[in-house]
């Protein structure tokens, strides 16, 4: 089998990252991925673009059987009649069992009060390479289309008096969307009413290195060091 075609590839990166390539197939990829960074770099790819999935999976309901039985226990309604001839034993686990189900009556009920915070959703617009194709970036974005977020796969050197900088590209000059903060491997961008006009039109992704702050001209004035295209 040739390790070297892209395709393959990428079908065994998803296959890894999902969970179904098993047995000695499993074994071999993991051994190829200590010797090819691209192979991990493709891996990494594919768990950042499968990730945002887990948070679109749908609560299940409640079999019905459950929640007479928590209103039971808390009190809300009449527990069945015990049998009678406990022993001081069962009367002590009885009650020890009480105690636990109103404990967890509780925890149900700080659940139901004070629910998670709502997720943003992302789906994934592009893919930054650097010239030599390798996949450096993973650009996402909400579906309002007001917030941006960039993972890197092999996140670059900066000196420190530079700033990468984010560029649309239409079919005119590039325009900027903003300069990029990296914080452990991520930059999230929120768009301004002009910044999201810019990229609404933008057919191209562009990062450039420009002086600290960003371009002073309002264009590229560094290398372009990735780039990539929109799939919108």
């Amino acid at each position: 089998m040739n390790y070297q075609q892209p395709e393959l590839q990428q079908r065994l990166a998803a296959e890894y990252v999902l969970g179904t390539l098993h047995g000695q197939a499993r074994v071999r990829f993991e051994a190829l991925m200590v010797e090819q960074p691209a192979l991990r770099r493709l891996v990494m790819a594919w768990e950042q673009r499968l990730a945002p999935l887990s948070s679109q999976i749908k609560a299940q309901p409640v079999p019905a059987t459950v929640w007479p039985k928590v209103r039971q226990r808390l009190g809300f309604e009449p527990m069945p009649a015990p049998k009678t001839g406990l022993t001081f034993w069962h009367k002590w686990l009885w009650s020890g069992s009480v105690f636990a189900s109103v404990f967890a009556g509780m925890l149900i009920w700080k659940n139901l009060i004070y629910q998670a915070p709502v997720i943003p959703s992302f789906k994934d617009v592009a893919v930054l390479s650097s010239d030599k194709a390798e996949p450096v970036w993973i650009v996402r974005i909400t579906d309002d289309g007001q917030q941006l977020k960039l993972s890197s796969l092999d996140l670059p050197n900066v000196p420190t008096d530079r700033d990468l900088e984010l560029w649309a590209i239409a079919d005119s000059a590039p325009e900027s969307l903003g300069v990029m903060r990296v914080v452990n491997g991520q930059v999230e961008l929120i768009f301004s009413a002009k910044q999201k006009q810019r990229f609404d039109q933008g057919k191209v992704l562009a990062i450039s290195l420009e002086p600290k702050g960003g371009s002073p001209t309002g264009s590229p004035t560094g290398a372009v060091l990735f780039t990539g295209k929109l799939k919108i």
